[in-house]
């Protein structure tokens, strides 16, 4: 492997990003989504000032709705405790399309305009797929990494006063080894949680590239890449599941949801690097 070649490939990739009006619009966009979680939240919670004026217009009314919040650390995003979790489905659901835009769909912007990428050897294109395989794993981690951690900053800063649980404490007793273990540990479980997610992210990103070595029209690889994420969305053992803390199901569930979707990018490597190089060797 030529390193000097990979190390090429990985900078430009990166660099790609900052003179494409696109993929910096779904970048934002991923760490605006948590952002406007805690809007809905604070317009939510707060609004009641406004709305209910005569409880909550006094000096103790306002301290009292102060309290009445959700503590920071049940209010982070993956938690999904604002109404109608509208932010969590933006963007846990809808991951691809924001991945896909970042820089998963690169490679057929490229064959459309025929643009050929540095040399044409076999070593040369295998060097290419690895790198763009990188790069795409480390902008979507790192994408979601750091809106996760914006966010819990911002629920700190909003709802510094919260003292609510919503009962999750009492639950605990009821609940599995990890239920108990992120009311114990919050912070240690969450940051967990968040790296998780970002990890899920990025291999969704390394999906995306690789189906776009396959197939070379938008629509096929939006509809394929959406399709499969979808599924592990949906299917019995959800990736949901491991990216939501506070909930029943038990370390079993993540890692059956973990393995099959590694599995599913590791299928979907595999196929998009001999297809890609096969392709554009014979080219």
């Amino acid at each position: 492997m030529n390193k000097t070649l990979l190390k090429r490939v990985i900078k430009k990739e990166l660099s790609d990003i900052k003179y494409d009006r696109k993929k910096k619009i779904a970048i934002c966009l991923i760490i605006f989504i948590p952002i406007l979680d805690v809007i809905i939240g604070m317009i939510s919670h707060y609004g009641r000032f406004f709305t209910e004026f005569e409880s909550y217009g006094t000096k103790d009314g306002i301290l009292n709705l102060l309290e009445m919040a959700h503590r920071p650390k049940y209010s982070y995003f993956l938690t999904g405790k604002t109404q109608g979790h509208i932010a969590q489905i933006l963007l846990i659901w809808l991951l691809p399309i924001y991945m896909l835009l970042a820089c998963g769909d690169k490679k057929v912007g490229e064959e459309k305009v025929g643009y050929s990428v540095l040399l044409s050897t076999r070593t040369s294109v295998k060097t290419i797929f690895k790198g763009k395989l990188i790069n795409g794993f480390i902008v979507g981690f790192f994408a979601v990494f750091i809106s996760m951690i914006i966010n819990c900053v911002l629920c700190h800063i909003v709802f510094f006063k919260g003292k609510e649980d919503g009962n999750i404490e009492n639950l605990a007793q009821y609940m599995g080894s990890i239920f108990k273990a992120t009311v114990d540990h919050p912070y240690l479980v969450y940051l967990i949680y968040i790296l998780l997610f970002s990890i899920l992210a990025g291999l969704c990103m390394v999906m995306c590239i690789s189906i776009s070595y396959i197939f070379k029209d938008y629509k096929i690889l939006y509809g394929i890449s959406i399709g499969i994420w979808l599924y592990n969305i949906m299917h019995k053992y959800t990736l949901v599941n491991i990216v939501q803390p506070y909930i029943e199901y038990g370390f079993k569930y993540m890692a059956i949801s973990f393995t099959i979707f590694l599995s599913i990018v590791i299928v979907s490597v595999v196929a998009g690097y001999f297809v890609g190089i096969r392709r554009e060797v014979i080219q």
